[in-house]
């Protein structure tokens, strides 16, 4: 039952932190970068929600399966299993980074996404920063499926 209050209270200190941040970051974004900034990092930050269909949910579908199979102690199945996941997410991510790169680079997004007036090198170097930012978001997702297996995910 420490387990169950330990995760409950994790979650519900980062709802409240991701929230109330949100309330106190956007009047200071606001003020520095002002509207039109502003505005640019809201629809550049579309960009990583476009990557994580690229996972389709299957990071967070391992935890279960994993978690069973280790407490079986079929540690071969677990092994293979997390391999295809890791595989499957790297496809994924390298394939959908190229289509991104070459949309980029021949398509005119910056009209489509209605940010002509930041720069191309600007607009292609913040792309970049947030395709990886995703990469590394959804490789978390494998390592909580790890911890939680391992019985250790509340630590």
């Amino acid at each position: 039952m420490a387990g169950v209050r330990k995760n409950l209270t994790a979650t519900l200190y980062s709802t409240v932190s991701s929230v109330g941040g949100q309330f106190l970051l956007v009047p200071v974004y606001l003020h520095f970068w002002g509207a039109e900034r502003y505005g640019w990092g809201l629809v550049l930050y579309a960009i990583p929600a476009w990557f994580t269909f690229l996972d389709a949910g299957l990071s967070n579908s391992l935890g279960n399966p994993l978690t069973i199979a280790y407490h079986r102690r079929e540690l071969r199945q677990a092994q293979q299993m997390l391999n295809a996941v890791w595989k499957y997410q790297t496809l994924g991510l390298v394939l959908g980074f190229v289509l991104f790169t070459v949309a980029i680079l021949f398509l005119p997004m910056r009209r489509w996404l209605a940010l002509e007036s930041m720069g191309a090198v600007e607009f292609a170097t913040a792309s970049l920063v947030l395709c990886i930012y995703t990469a590394l978001s959804l490789q978390l997702g494998v390592f909580t499926a790890i911890f939680r297996a391992a019985g250790r995910f509340d630590q």
